[in-house]
C-alpha cells in the first residue's frame, strides 16, 4: 500500500513541476531549442526546486587516475570522436585565482 502512496505522491509532485517549469519549456520551445536540451534543462531545473545545490565537496572530486588511449577504444567511440574532433576546442584556464582566495584542493 506504501508503494502505491509514494507512486500517487510522485506523480502529484511531477505534475506540479510541470505546470512550474511550462514558462519554461515554451520560451525555449518558441527559440528552437531542440527536445534533448529542453529535457536536460527541465532534469536540472527538477533538481533545484528538489533543493540540490550541485556543490562537490572535495572528497567526492577526486582526480581521474586513468583514461582509455585513443588506440584503446572501440571502432563506435572511435567514429564518434573522429566525428567531433572538428568541432572541438581546447580551452586552458590560468590558475592561481582559487587558491590565492584559499581554495585549497580540486576546483
Amino acid at each position: 500500500m506504501l508503494n502505491v502512496l509514494e507512486r500517487a505522491e510522485s506523480i502529484t509532485q511531477s505534475s506540479v513541476l510541470d505546470r512550474q517549469f511550462e514558462p519554461f519549456a515554451t520560451k525555449m520551445a518558441r527559440a528552437a531549442l531542440p527536445p534533448l536540451v529542453i529535457n536536460l534543462f527541465r532534469h536540472y531545473y527538477a533538481q533545484v526546486v528538489a533543493g540540490e545545490t550541485g556543490f562537490i565537496s572535495a572528497d567526492q572530486a577526486l582526480p581521474v587516475e586513468k583514461l582509455p588511449t585513443f588506440a584503446g577504444l572501440n571502432g563506435r567511440y572511435r567514429e564518434a570522436g573522429q566525428a567531433a574532433l572538428e568541432r572541438t576546442i581546447v580551452l586552458k584556464l590560468n590558475g592561481g585565482l582559487g587558491t590565492s582566495m584559499g581554495m585549497n584542493g580540486p576546483k
